[in-house]
């Protein structure tokens, strides 16, 4: 699982030659009921399902999708919060061009987190305004999508370094 996440890494910029041999051994290993309750699970799931829309099998994709957030919540709890599910799921209404029903979902779960955690930016909140600015991209909002980003970047330079590094990737693959 571990490799496979490596070879086939979240938000990968790399090229469909390059991931695309290892669809069919991630299904497998997502499959395989040793792994169900592996935390690594989860995030294989989530990125089985942004190969498979990739590759315009999109029923394939949707599944992986709404099983990444049921086993988040069964698994992990509080650990896989409100945010991360609401991320995921917003991503399957994306993939589903349900795009501004995702925004508004985003926005809900931005604004919830901010009051939780008084504004100060975990990575569940920080995943959520990427797919925020992604779906804005999507819809040629260019401004709304690189204002939310380009603000979080800011607080990100300022020193605050709540940012993963393959989040900022992200984020910056969004500009």
């Amino acid at each position: 699982m571990a490799r496979l996440l490596h070879l086939m890494p979240h938000g990968s910029v790399f090229s469909k030659e390059i991931w695309a041999p290892y669809v069919s051994h991630a299904t497998h290993i997502v499959q395989a009921q040793d792994n169900r309750h592996i935390k690594g699970r989860i995030w294989l799931l989530e990125v089985l399902g942004e190969r498979e829309w990739t590759l315009h099998h999109i029923s394939s994709s949707n599944h992986w999708l709404r099983l990444a957030a049921e086993q988040g919540e069964e698994l992990l709890g509080d650990e896989y919060s409100d945010a991360t599910s609401v991320s995921t799921q917003a991503k399957v209404m994306i993939f589903q061009s349900a795009t501004t029903k995702a925004i508004g979902v985003l926005q809900e779960a931005i604004a919830a987190e901010n009051t939780a955690h008084g504004g100060v930016a975990k990575p569940p909140l920080l995943i959520c305004i990427i797919y925020l600015g992604a779906a804005w991209n999507s819809l040629g909002k260019f401004r709304s999508a690189e204002r939310i980003l380009r603000g979080q970047l800011a607080r990100e330079d300022k020193g605050h370094g709540t940012l993963p590094p393959q989040i900022l990737v992200l984020a910056m693959a969004h500009l």
